[in-house]
């Protein structure tokens, strides 16, 4: 029996329910499934049957605050080498073979680093393969930027080569860590979020397409029914 390791963002309910479900579908299909996480959404899980374990995640009022503005750096550098330390040790003491996470960039070092498959959750919007056009967050700084010339201007730097300058900053202290491993790589936070055995999405082709030519590791997962 393989062990699955779960780790949604459970101090949120809309980050919580939808692993839960999928949870329940692999322990019907005879694989051994635990959470972790230390949020309040986490009682859901237990109340399905599931034992909980658990780890470190960011707090909710700095989760929204940096949401809001539309900075990814939740974490400073001694908070991921505290996630990664955490996050190691479970996988080890549990045996895990697979992590499925959401938007939780820290198991991409622990589980790279001991060689353990992962699947993220995410949204198709946040991968290089989206096949719609950007648009600037409404709380970020160039949004009040009014006069349309510019603002046209400005959208497309940061929408286009602007995000791949953002992302790369995001993951500067991933990938100092990833570096006092042994590890080495041009890593950008998307990959943070994204890389995975297989990668699934929140989303349905219809509200977040992706390009004809993504890769087939993509899988659509459509609206819970928890």
């Amino acid at each position: 029996m393989k062990n699955i390791l779960i780790i949604p963002y459970s101090h949120q309910l809309g980050s919580t329910h939808y692993l839960i479900e999928i949870g329940i579908y692999l322990r019907d299909a005879n694989y051994n499934v635990m959470f972790a996480g230390e949020g309040r959404y986490l009682d859901l899980a237990r109340d399905e049957g599931f034992s909980v374990f658990k780890l470190p995640e960011i707090a909710l009022d700095k989760y929204r605050i940096k949401t809001e503005k539309g900075d990814m750096r939740y974490l400073s550098i001694e908070e991921i080498r505290n996630f990664v330390d955490h996050e190691t040790t479970l996988l080890q003491e549990l045996k895990i073979d697979l992590v499925i996470d959401t938007l939780r960039p820290t198991t991409y070092i622990s589980t790279r680093l001991l060689e353990v498959h992962r699947v993220p959750l995410i949204y198709g919007v946040t991968t290089s393969y989206y096949a719609e056009p950007l648009t600037i967050p409404e709380s970020h700084f160039f949004s009040f930027i009014n006069f349309s010339r510019i603002s046209m201007v400005v959208g497309c730097w940061f929408t286009k080569p602007g995000k791949r300058i953002l992302f790369w900053h995001y993951a500067r202290d991933y990938r100092k860590t990833l570096k006092q491993h042994g590890i080495y790589g041009q890593i950008s936070y998307e990959d943070l979020t994204n890389e995975g055995t297989k990668i699934l999405l929140y989303d349905i082709p219809e509200f977040g397409p992706l390009k004809k030519r993504s890769p087939d590791k993509y899988i659509y997962m459509g609206t819970p029914l928890y």
